[in-house]
């Protein structure tokens, strides 16, 4: 009797035992009620509470709702797309600023580059007359070789200019063939005669002209530092031109005509060129200057090819290197680092051409004339620097 009472005891113990595990289960099974069938099939839940064999059957909108799109492998490899992707927010912030300070410091060189080859232009002028090559002569071959270039950069940057209006192509025809073919006449012309830095300093009183005509055409405001630019460039003309002790010339009023000829230039082709793009605007344009002085040099009897090596070299010279490489280089650095900061860089050009005129001219400064270009150098930078003008067709720098 007392092994039986012991045995049901025993039994009831362990049926309350089971009743309780049982209990257990239901509650479980009410917070996870696909257990069971997991269980029955041997299958560990996820952390979501999902069967790790029925997960794989949801659509790829349904994991990517969940997970968001998974990137390939290959892209957190290094060179990848998305290599900072992995890393933290940090990283990938620093790696993008490293990437635009990169791209700054090399559109600032390449600017630096073309303002280089632009300040060339003034030396390469006075070989060709050295070497026998006439203004008309040396003009019609430098734009004809340069818009044959631009065109082919234009096709191959898919901007043909051809898909331009009707209007915005004349319009950029006549900028070239009037203004771009009047202010390089007019500045060739006075560099037969006069020294190839003065005339490139006096050419860069455009910006403080470029404001004075904009207030008084267009009612854009003058600030007082743009009248201190103003009174500094006119009066480093003055001392330019006093220093140099010359007497009233045709150069000299050509020289002066220049600057103003651009500035009606840069007026009239910012509107224009602010809706089209710039490399095929930019072969329009040449293409107009081509036509202008292939005509004038028919006219003017000087329509020939170069006769000798020397005027081959300086022709393809000044074709080359103060045209096309230039302004490819100008227009290349624009969306690396903008057009005020590239135009502010470009004032480095009056610079390389007075060294050049120096070193392989021979050309001698007085102090007054020293003076007279430091003022309209900082009267340059002062108004570039202002950012309240455009600086117009980025093409036309000589």
């Amino acid at each position: 009797m007392e092994s039986s009472s012991d045995t049901s005891c025993g039994a009831r113990r362990t049926a309350e035992l089971h009743r309780s595990a049982r209990n257990e289960l239901r509650r479980r099974d009410d917070r996870f009620p696909d257990r069971d069938a997991c269980v029955a099939c041997g299958l560990p839940l996820d952390a979501r509470r999902i069967p790790r064999a029925d997960r794989g059957t949801r659509s790829d909108h349904q994991r990517r709702a969940v997970r968001g799109a998974p990137l390939p492998a290959r892209h957190l490899r290094d060179g990848g797309r998305h290599r900072h992707g992995a890393g933290s927010p940090s990283l990938a912030i620093t790696a993008a600023a490293a990437v635009s300070g990169r791209r700054e410091w090399v559109g600032t060189i390449v600017v630096l580059i073309s303002a280089t080859a632009f300040g060339t232009l003034s030396v390469f002028g006075k070989l060709a007359y050295r070497a026998g090559l006439g203004t008309e002569q040396t003009l019609a071959f430098r734009f004809v070789i340069a818009a044959i270039g631009m065109w082919c950069l234009a096709l191959a940057l898919r901007q043909n200019p051809m898909r331009l209006g009707r209007l915005e192509l004349l319009t950029l025809v006549a900028l070239g063939a009037l203004f771009y073919t009047g202010q390089s006449l007019a500045y060739f012309t006075a560099l037969r005669t006069l020294p190839a830095s003065l005339c490139v300093l006096i050419a860069y009183v455009y910006p403080s002209l470029v404001v004075l005509a904009g207030w008084a055409f267009w009612r854009r405001s003058v600030s007082i530092w743009h009248a201190v630019a103003l009174l500094g460039s006119f009066l480093g003309v003055a001392l330019l031109v006093g220093g140099a002790e010359l007497r009233f010339s045709w150069a000299l009023v050509f020289a002066i005509a220049s600057p103003m000829i651009y500035t009606g230039y840069i007026l009239l082709g910012e509107r224009v060129m602010a809706s089209v793009p710039a490399v095929g605007a930019s072969a329009v344009i040449m293409s107009g200057a081509a036509i202008a002085f292939t005509l004038i040099a028919a006219l003017a009897g000087e329509l020939r090819l170069p006769s000798s090596s020397a005027q081959w070299a300086v022709g393809l010279g000044i074709a080359v290197i103060p045209t096309m490489v230039a302004i490819s280089l100008f227009l290349a650095a624009l969306p690396r680092i903008g057009a005020a900061r590239s135009s502010l860089l470009s004032t480095w050009e009056p610079v390389v051409t007075v060294l050049l005129a120096v070193v392989l001219l021979g050309d001698r400064f007085a102090l007054a004339q020293v003076a007279g270009g430091i003022l309209i150098m900082v009267a340059v930078i002062v108004v570039q620097s202002a950012q309240l003008w455009k600086p117009g067709p980025p093409s036309a720098l000589k």
